[in-house]
């Protein structure tokens, strides 16, 4: 089948335009469509895109998207979240392609986790002059204050990325390296969890290779990577917290491979050993799989402003009770000036030639390489050496006179930050766009976890293609959009099969039925995670109420119903400190209870509170279930929906979905029982709030009895009391069964007496037998004011119900003051001991 003959390439796959103005003569490799057509292993693809046309091409992109945003998937962090984009595409790999890139990449990451030991251990390459000092001690992810470390098992790189484009001649070409803290394999795993649902029927009818036994080996490097003699090591995910741009991605990988995400309030370090402070007690961690940058993970020994690292880290590691994964100082190898030493620092280590090939780069640090950077500026990508200098690559042929005088003066003025590396035209991949495909540049990152003596890789990895404008500028950061990537299973590889627990872990499953509570900063988010996610509901159901009256009353001033009314919005007023307003006509009600629901800047309203509960999620993802991202994704739609219309029930919905996942899918652990807590506490106050705000005002017997219904409408006990009502088991008076009904009552589930004992309950659990038996105190103080409540009049009900809510408040800051104290900033000052002024060669 020709190129020509596919309707779905008419606008995408012929003729390409040249995106190059270094070589206007160089066609690129496309990945789907050769010279004599669509190539054998795209055959299914494109069969799949001709199958569905345009509109379902369309179709599949809209889907990806919903799902994007249903799983909350973002790149930027939540201070500046941009939602992940995926083309519904995949990429598509032959076996027979994908053996020999596998076979050249663990080769690779072989010679670099070489290469690492050698830099900081004998520095055997810098005494023999094959790799010269200053490309390396000039640069900044080598830190002296590192070598001599010993790492178990050599596994220095526990996990790498590689960046590669595959060039014009259909071999794939390796641009660098990411070996600090690489970043993209929880996407890679996200894109194929989302394409496999967008594209179902292509991906049951394609033998693909499977991405999840890939974590598995990441985990198993990590524990054979643990100090030895740990008896069972306990690994976690360091990372800067949600605002970081690969936060989700952070969150994602550590629930696969089940580990704890800490920051650094949570840990501490005591005896040359890192704990987490699991409340007043500790945990040991042995092992360390960091996403924080070196420099910054021990501020006693590096920057000393750092908020993100632990003083006494490095010693931890120098003294063999902590693995660090990847070890401290391994960013030195993003230098990219190191490609160009690459293949002599292969035959050194290993006596090996490259399998894979590097883009040909020249140091500027050596003269004859900086003569021929300049003498073909106009042909070169050129680069600093500091990929965290944040200056991005420079294409020569793009530069205008005056910056590339710029850039000369630059390199002469500081030669051995720069590197000159030939332009790799990169393949290209159609795109889905709204006119049809368009074909882009593409880089893959692929990812390597160290096994053995050698690297296991995941087949495939993470695409990323080029924007419309820039094709040489291919990042995540940047917005590029993404693909699955699907290496094709060949017919005679053997089955991935489940990997059994290893004796070790299955012990570890029986110890660990006693765990212990979590750090301060996880026990805090959790806790509110449960407080907004209950405040969410009582005030969109209040809302609701204050709707529904306003539409009944909201034109009949001087009517019961109306007096109703405006009790309850004085109550949604004094919530979100709106102006009362209820002698307007029932349209500007709506308004401004509208306000009330979406204005996230009014403390109390229902957006704001909103943003609370995704918050505090995205603080702990780790520890929350997969489907309550969807759930938080309904909720923010709710509030961004136009008109006047509130989705009020779409919110009570969505946070009922959250509250089925709190109770049916969590086990009851201390981190379980801080969330429950939350939401006892807030379901307790505000039924408290509400019902003294309600009857605090003197108003006739018919208009107490309507309120006394609209109360139990907000607090889901309407039915309940209808019941009793009419089975003559309710006080008579509206305002005492109300108290009976949502104050005493132990057995109906929205009463403050059952939110009580359940939090007493939740207090056993976190294992705080002090507060639990204060709120079993407190639950014998509301039972003594049983015979007020349900006999009294309205100002003596409203004073206890006030000294309540002011007694389950008090108890809700003791919580906060026993388990979410946090230490305080921390503030360290290096002296000239502990940072030489100039790295020097090992002796």
């Amino acid at each position: 089948m020709s190129a020509e003959g596919l309707d779905w390439t008419s606008s995408a796959l012929a003729p390409y335009a040249d995106l190059t103005h270094a070589n206007p003569d160089a066609a690129a490799y496309d990945e789907v469509v050769g010279a004599d057509g669509v190539r054998p292993a795209q055959q299914v693809i494109s069969a799949a895109v001709e199958g569905l046309g345009l509109s379902g091409l369309l179709a599949a992109r809209a889907e990806a998207r919903r799902l994007v945003i249903e799983d909350g998937v973002h790149y930027g962090g939540t201070l500046h979240p941009r939602r992940w984009t995926l083309d519904p595409i995949p990429v598509v790999i032959d076996s027979q392609d994908w053996a020999r890139l596998e076979a050249g990449l663990t080769q690779r990451l072989v010679v670099l986790n070489a290469l690492l030991a050698d830099l900081y251990g004998e520095q055997r390459l810098l005494h023999s002059g094959v790799l010269p000092a200053e490309l390396v001690l000039g640069h900044e992810g080598f830190l002296h204050q590192a070598h001599g470390i010993e790492v178990f098992g050599n596994h220095h790189l526990s996990l790498v990325g590689t960046d590669l484009a595959r060039g014009a001649d259909g071999n794939w070409v390796a641009l660098s390296d990411r070996t600090a803290a690489p970043s993209g394999a929880g996407y890679a795993m996200v894109n194929r969890r989302i394409t496999s649902r967008v594209m179902a029927d292509l991906h049951r009818a394609t033998r693909l290779r499977r991405l999840r036994s890939f974590f598995t080996a990441v985990r198993n490097s990590l524990l054979a990577a643990a100090p030895p003699g740990t008896e069972h090591p306990r690994g976690a995910l360091l990372w800067s917290g949600s605002a970081s741009e690969t936060a989700y991605e952070q969150g994602f990988l550590a629930t696969l491979l089940g580990y704890s995400l800490v920051e650094a309030d949570d840990l501490t370090i005591s005896d040359a050993t890192l704990w987490i402070r699991d409340g007043e007690r500790r945990s040991r961690v042995d092992v360390l799989l960091r996403r924080v940058d070196s420099a910054f993970c021990d501020p006693l020994e590096w920057r000393s402003d750092s908020q993100l690292g632990v003083a006494g880290m490095l010693e931890a590691s120098r003294q063999g009770r902590l693995t660090i994964a990847n070890r401290l100082g391994s960013g030195v190898l993003e230098n990219a000036g190191l490609n160009a030493y690459l293949p002599a620092i292969s035959r050194a280590l290993l006596g090996e030639d490259l399998q894979l090939a590097c883009a040909p780069t020249w140091w500027c640090g050596d003269p004859v390489q900086r003569s021929h950077v300049l003498a073909h500026l106009d042909q070169l990508v050129v680069k600093p050496i500091h990929r965290q200098r944040q200056v991005p690559s420079r294409p020569g042929w793009m530069l205008s006179a005056a910056e590339r005088d710029d850039l000369v003066r630059r390199i002469e003025a500081n030669p051995a930050a720069w590197v000159g590396q030939d332009p790799v035209l990169a393949s290209t991949t159609p795109l889905v766009t709204g006119t049809g495909l368009v074909p882009r540049r593409m880089l893959l990152r692929t990812f390597g976890a160290a096994s053995g003596d050698g690297y296991t890789m995941m087949p495939g990895g993470l695409a990323r293609v080029a924007g419309e404008t820039d094709p040489w500028q291919i990042s995540s950061g940047t917005g590029a959009a993404s693909k699955d990537v699907w290496v094709l299973d060949s017919e005679e590889s053997v089955p991935h099969t489940l990997t059994l627990p290893t004796p070790q872990e299955r012990t570890l499953w029986v110890e660990g039925s006693d765990p212990k509570p979590p750090p301060p900063r996880v026990a805090d988010n959790l806790f509110w995670y449960g407080r907004y996610g209950e405040r969410v509901d009582s005030t969109a159901r209040l809302l609701a109420q204050a709707l529904d009256l306003s539409e009944d009353y909201g034109n009949r001033a001087g009517s019961t119903g109306h007096q109703v009314l405006q009790l309850v919005r004085d109550a949604v007023s004094t919530l979100t400190a709106l102006p009362p307003d209820v002698e307007g006509p029932a349209a500007s009600s709506r308004q401004l209870l509208r306000r009330a629901a979406t204005d996230p800047q009014l403390v109390g309203s229902l957006a704001h509170d909103i943003r609370g509960l995704v918050r505090a999620a995205h603080e702990v993802p780790d520890i929350l279930s997969s489907g309550v991202w969807p759930l938080l994704s309904r909720l923010e739609h709710a509030m961004d929906t136009p008109g006047d219309d509130l989705e009020l029930d779409e919110i009570t919905g969505a946070t009922m979905g959250l509250a089925g996942f709190n109770t049916e899918s969590m086990v009851r652990d201390p981190g379980w029982g801080f969330i429950d807590a939350g939401v006892r506490v807030e379901r307790a106050t505000n039924a408290l709030w509400l019902l003294a705000e309600v009857f605090d005002t003197d108003v006739p017997m018919s208009v107490e009895d309507q309120a006394g219904e609209a109360v139990m409408a907000i607090c889901e006990s309407l039915i309940t009391h209808h019941r009793r009502t009419s089975a003559g088991v309710a006080p008579q008076r509206p305002l005492h069964s109300a108290m009976a009904l949502l104050v005493l009552d132990p057995s109906n589930p929205r009463s403050v007496s059952f939110q009580v004992r359940q939090l007493a309950a939740d207090l056993v659990l976190v294992q705080d037998e002090q507060l639990a038996g204060q709120a079993e105190a407190l639950l014998t103080t509301l039972g003594s004011h049983s015979g007020t409540l349900l006999t009294e009049g309205r100002s003596q009900i409203v004073a206890v119900l006030r000294e309540l809510e002011r007694d389950i408040r008090g108890l809700s800051q003791q919580i906060t003051r026993q388990h979410f104290t946090r230490p305080a900033p921390r503030v360290f000052r290096q002296t000239s001991w502990l940072t030489p002024a100039t790295p020097r060669l090992r002796p």
